[in-house]
């Protein structure tokens, strides 16, 4: 089974597990089908389209190079996508899958934050931009032909020293979606816990963590899923379509 003719907007698209999502993704669309890819990076994307494009070259790519956490550019790029969803309405369904996101300020402690706008960029890249984008596609897609994947962790319900800013706005994001889910129970909406991936974010927490357990732990104790494995189960997921709606389902529930 496939997912039919389909458009389909995927963030943080340009690489690591949202890159192999795309790529996953495209090959069950039928012909017909629109992809659209969001990073900060134009050439990453670029790189992405023409990979994608190799695996079906039947379905339509476009590509939103934007940084989340300017909200000046999520407008205008949330705008065109809009117009786009409005001019593509008779696609069978629409996918938004909500990958992209930051660690945030490792090397801080929770007690560290003093400065405002440094946690409204990260509020804005990770929560806001989030919030107006799934809004932009909700006035325009009718609800029983919309599946957002919200990609969460576990750690949005379990704490971890260095990681407070990422361990608070993934369970607000987990909330944020029950509460839509309340409102529109006829979206459908996937809180898709992937598992540790050996990712940069992965490289990066182990090598500028404040906490020196915490690096440790990560080379020498976390036991880390293959992203192809992952994506796969996330698509066996949404394939079935059997989730409860705006739960959070880990990898590990799958296997």
């Amino acid at each position: 089974m496939t997912f039919g003719k389909v458009f389909c907007i995927i963030t943080g698209a340009s690489r690591g597990i949202g890159r192999c999502i795309a790529n996953k993704f495209c090959k069950e669309m039928l012909p017909g089908s629109i992809v659209c890819l969001l990073a900060r990076s134009e050439s990453n994307l670029t790189s992405a389209k023409i990979e994608i494009l190799k695996l079906n070259p039947e379905i339509v790519v476009h590509v939103y190079p934007v940084d989340l956490s300017i909200a000046a550019e999520c407008h205008t790029a949330f705008e065109q996508l809009q117009n786009l969803l409005r001019q593509n309405s008779s696609l069978e369904k629409t996918i938004l899958v909500h990958n992209a996101g930051t660690p945030g300020s490792i090397e801080k402690m929770a007690s560290d934050f003093c400065e405002c706008p440094l946690l409204q960029e990260y509020v804005q890249m990770n929560y806001s931009s989030m919030i107006s984008l799934s809004s932009h596609v909700c006035k325009v897609v009718d609800p029983c032909k919309l599946l957002i994947v919200n990609m969460t962790s576990l750690l949005a319900e379990v704490p971890c020293k260095s990681l407070s800013q990422y361990c608070s706005i993934k369970a607000a994001r987990d909330e944020f979606f029950r509460c839509l889910s309340l409102e529109e129970p006829k979206i459908r909406i996937l809180s898709y816990s992937p598992g540790p991936i050996d990712t940069d974010f992965i490289k990066h927490l182990s090598k500028f963590s404040h906490d020196d357990a915490l690096k440790n732990s990560i080379c020498t104790e976390w036991e880390y899923v293959p992203v192809e494995e992952t994506v796969a189960a996330l698509l066996k997921l949404i394939k079935e379509d059997t989730f409860p709606n705006a739960h959070r389902v880990d990898y590990f529930d799958c296997i």
